[in-house]
Formats: C-alpha cells, sequence, structure tokens
C-alpha cells in the first residue's frame, strides 16, 4: 500500500538539508512550538537504546534479517554492479532486486537456507527508480521505457515468466499503488484505475474540473485511496470515490504511506518537515507525531512502514566522520523509540505489508 514520494523527491532535494528529522515525540494535540534544539528532550539516533530485530523483513548493507532473528549474508551474483535493495517478500523468501550490466537487472528470492534463486531479468529502469509490489505468487514491475512510457509487467515468482505487460502511450507516467493477485491500482495525477488480471482497465475515479490533483496512495484490502490537492489531502474510499471522508492540511503537506494490517492506523508524514504522524484512518485524527532537528541525522521520506498496528519502522540517514551511512528506527504510537538495526551503508526494507 504505497504512496509513492518519487514526484516529491527533486523538489525536496534543496530543503532537505535545512528540514531534517530526529524522532522527538510531540503530544497529539495541538502544542505551541518547541524551543530550538532543547538538549534535555531530542533525542539523536545514535543514542536511541537497542531495540528487537524488525517483524518484517530487512536488508542491512548486503546482511537480509529475517522475522524472528535469523540472518543470511546475501552475496551478489559476479555480474552485479550497483547495490542490491530488498523490495519485498514471497512465502518466506526475501525477494531482492540488482542491477548489472548496461539497462539490466535481476530478481533474487533469498532463501532463509542462504540459497540464491534468480527469479527473472526486468529491463532496468534508468529514467526513474522502478516500483514493485508483491501480491501472492506474482510479482508486480512499473518502470519507464526510453519513449517516456509505463510499462507495467505481471511476473509469476514461482518460474520467473512475464505473464502480462502493459505500456502507456508516450511521456505518461503511472504509479503502482496496490496490488492483489489479479488485480493492480494505478494512479496518474488525476485518476486512479484498475489494471485487471485478463489485461483490461477499469476507471475507479478521475478528478473533474481544473482542480490540482494527485492520486498517491491506495488500498484495495481496506478500501482506501487518497489524493491530494491544492488546500489539503483527501481520504476517498474506493468503493464511493466521489465522497471525500476527511482532508487535512495544505498542498503536499500530508503524504500517506502505509496502513496497518487491522485498518486503523494510517501512516503519514508532513511534506516540508518529514515527521512520520500515525493517525485514526476513518476521521484523520492524529494519534502521535514525531518531529526534529538534526542536520546529520534525517528522514527523506523514502523509507517508512508500519510494523503492526502500533509503531512505525524508518530508515534514518546519518552523517558519521563524514560518510553517508544509515540506522533503521522503531518509534511507536505510545511515544518511545529505540534503534533496530546496526548502522550500515545502506538499509532497505520490506514495505507495504505490516
Amino acid at each position: 500500500m504505497p504512496h509513492h514520494p518519487r514526484r516529491l523527491a527533486a523538489l525536496a532535494a534543496g530543503v532537505l538539508a535545512a528540514l531534517t528529522l530526529t524522532l522527538l515525540p510531540l503530544s497529539a494535540r495541538a502544542v505551541a512550538p518547541m524551543p530550538a534544539d532543547p538538549p534535555d528532550t531530542l533525542q539523536h539516533p545514535l543514542r536511541l537504546e537497542r531495540g528487537p530485530a524488525p517483524r518484517v523483513i530487512s536488508m542491512v548493507g548486503n546482511l537480509v534479517r529475517f522475522p524472528g532473528g535469523r540472518t543470511v549474508n546475501f552475496t551478489p551474483p559476479e555480474e552485479v554492479t550497483g547495490g542490491a535493495r530488498l523490495i519485498g517478500a514471497w512465502r518466506r523468501d526475501a525477494i531482492v532486486w540488482a542491477p548489472y550490466g548496461a539497462g539490466r537487472s535481476a530478481v533474487l528470492r533469498v532463501r532463509p537456507s542462504g540459497r540464491v534463486v534468480r527469479v527473472g531479468e526486468p529491463r532496468r529502469d534508468l529514467f526513474r527508480d522502478s516500483e514493485w509490489q508483491i501480491a501472492g505468487d506474482v510479482l508486480y514491475v512499473a518502470s519507464t521505457d526510453p519513449r517516456y512510457r509505463t510499462r507495467l509487467a505481471k511476473v509469476r515468482l514461482v518460474d520467473g515468466t512475464v505473464r502480462r505487460t502493459w505500456t502507456s502511450t508516450e511521456e505518461e507516467f503511472w504509479d503502482l499503488l496496490d496490488v492483489t493477485p489479479d488485480r493492480a491500482l494505478i494512479g496518474s495525477s488525476r485518476v486512479l484505475k484498475s489494471w485487471r488480471g485478463d489485461g483490461s482497465f477499469e476507471r475507479v475515479w478521475v478528478q473533474a474540473g481544473n482542480r490540482y490533483s494527485d492520486v498517491r496512495f491506495a488500498s484495495l484490502r481496506h478500501g482506501w485511496f487518497a489524493n491530494a490537492t491544492s488546500d489539503g489531502t483527501e481520504l476517498r474510499r474506493i468503493s464511493q470515490p466521489d465522497r471525500v471522508v476527511w482532508k487535512r492540511g495544505f498542498e503536499n503537506e500530508m503524504i500517506p504511506f502505509d496502513l496497518s494490517g487491522d485498518g486503523s492506523v494510517l501512516l503519514t508524514t508532513e511534506y516540508e518537515t518529514y515527521s512520520p504522524q500515525m493517525r485514526d484512518v476513518r476521521t484523520g485524527r492524529i494519534l502521535r507525531t514525531y518531529a526534529g532537528g538534526y542536520r546529520d541525522a534525517f528522514n527523506d521520506n523514502e523509507q517508512i512502514v508500519l510494523e503492526g498496528n502500533r509503531a512505525f519502522l524508518v530508515v534514518m540517514n546519518l552523517a558519521v566522520d563524514g560518510k553517508h551511512r544509515e540506522v533503521l528506527v522503531r518509534c511507536t504510537i505510545g511515544g518511545d523509540c529505540e534503534r533496530a538495526s546496526r548502522v550500515a551503508s545502506r538499509i532497505t526494507l520490506q514495505t507495504y505489508g505490516s
């Protein structure tokens, strides 16, 4: 159930240094502005206590950590030329993507036993980040070709067979929002539609008139989608798409990321402050907000996911001795934060599936 921050990444780059995040719990109710950097309350991630390993699959460097604590040292195939990253989980296996060669990539299954199985070799996206989601035995891949068209592919994880593909018209970009084994929801600014297992499309919703609109989040399991407008982000039901259930913020202020497994908690962030928030999905009420202000420890709104129904995990970017490092932090709805990994050069998460 992803939101898609990539369209905001270019805009965020200019303000990232000044608008950084160290996780500091604030009251769920409105509070007066905090003094700048109060030393008795702000906690740097490196000063947090170490807590349990994540309950979702994570990849710390090349070490794949499975729920329950089992770890596998993943050795990329010799032809891999770039950093491998975790893109999801299938059955008990981790699914890893790795680039190699000129415009090529590999999707690999890493089993808890340590065995690595090559699933397939989808074309590498050189124009913007590819998007992946897994449902049942199917991997959906959304990428962009040299003519700036969105490509959708449906791949069987059992044997790597590409079961179906679709390519949009030129300069028509679609984001992969949520999937089931037989259905994928995709959004393109003003339109939300469903790509069915037989290759046909069903239009779910379209923004009427000239109002700014950006469909950026959906949950097929719980029947929600989010649309960002110039005067706030709207939560709507897929079954009643023309009715706004609630609206909060202003343009691009609130970015939905994930929905808890029980459907009660929506994980969002604020675009300008990178502040994670856990909200009541029915009303939009903030249950807990985390904010902060360290320049050498920040969340860039790229990797954040709910862990169960009362906590979230976020990859924090660090500056350590002039080098880029990352650490995984867990924060709860009750206001507690702890480290959930060691410090590493790169950390990737199983997202969209608390």
